[in-house]
């Protein structure tokens, strides 16, 4: 059986954020052959897990030590450790049905949050 590491390890490994591992991976991991899987580790608790191989793991940590600070995401020298950006949100999903419905919350990704509410409410509509 292969062996997996999670994302927060590979995090502390690296010296990273949690969310910078995620989005290394979101960028890079097709460009690297790197699959992500959910599973249940030993020591997680039973809850399910983001997890790459050991091998990719390497890999990834490999390509990561050696690209160029500017090209890696964030851009900065030290903005790929502390790169922590986004967008508090408060919106009505559906006002003329819920007017007193909010959803609170916080996206790195704005457009693609809207989105997903806009779906939501499009279904409660039906």
């Amino acid at each position: 059986m292969e062996d997996y590491v999670n994302f927060y390890e590979l995090a502390k490994r690296l010296g990273m954020s949690y969310d910078t591992i995620r989005r290394s991976v979101a960028k890079f991991g097709d460009e690297l052959g790197i699959v992500v899987q959910k599973m249940k580790l030993p020591g997680s608790k039973g809850a399910l897990t983001q997890c790459i191989s050991t091998e990719d793991a390497n890999t990834l940590v490999a390509f990561l030590e050696n690209k160029p600070k500017s090209d890696q995401i964030g851009g900065g020298e030290n903005e790929l450790s502390f790169r922590r950006f986004g967008y508090f949100y408060i919106i009505q999903v559906v006002p003329e049905l819920m007017p007193n419905r909010l959803k609170i919350g916080y996206t790195d990704n704005l457009d693609q949050r809207l989105r997903e509410h806009q779906t939501s409410a499009r279904q409660h509509d039906l």
